[in-house]
């Protein structure tokens, strides 16, 4: 069974860029453009939401060593990310209630800890991708999937 070719492509570097972009600047315009007052929490929970999509977007994406990325491949995650981004933007700034002593409360701090874990965590875990393949190892990795498919068919 062949492969079809991959059609256009796009560095990877731009992909990313533009695929994690959307999911920060909608809901940074839904708390920009929200006519009503929201409350404390909703801003919190917001803002972690927007912190964790400008690393991805703004710190991640430049230097990511990726080569090249499929363009369809890059507009289906652009379609996601904006959905991500306007679902969970419009849930907290406008189905959500917090009261107002919510941010003092235990589950608060706790998932704010948890949070900030997962991001230290996932920060780290690009680092150490980043760092597994150095420049000009590309093709050493494809032989590795090559072996790879040969054994699983011998297997089963």
């Amino acid at each position: 069974m062949g492969h079809s070719p991959p059609g256009r492509m796009v560095p990877a570097r731009v992909a990313w860029f533009f695929q994690e972009m959307t999911a920060f600047l909608i809901p940074l315009l839904l708390m920009l453009t929200v006519h009503k007052p929201f409350s404390t929490g909703g801003y919190l929970l917001l803002r972690t939401f927007c912190m964790h999509y400008f690393q991805r977007t703004f710190v991640y994406s430049p230097v990511t060593r990726g080569t090249l990325s499929p363009l369809g491949v890059m507009m289906v995650e652009v379609k996601f990310c904006s959905l991500d981004g306007f679902l969970q933007g419009h849930f907290v700034l406008h189905c959500a209630h917090f009261d107002d002593g919510w941010s003092a409360d235990y589950h608060y701090k706790t998932g704010l800890l948890l949070f900030h874990t997962g991001v230290a965590i996932s920060i780290h875990s690009d680092c150490i991708r980043r760092n597994l393949r150095k420049p000009g190892e590309q093709e050493k990795f494809k032989d590795y999937a090559k072996l790879g498919k040969a054994l699983i068919l011998y297997i089963f």
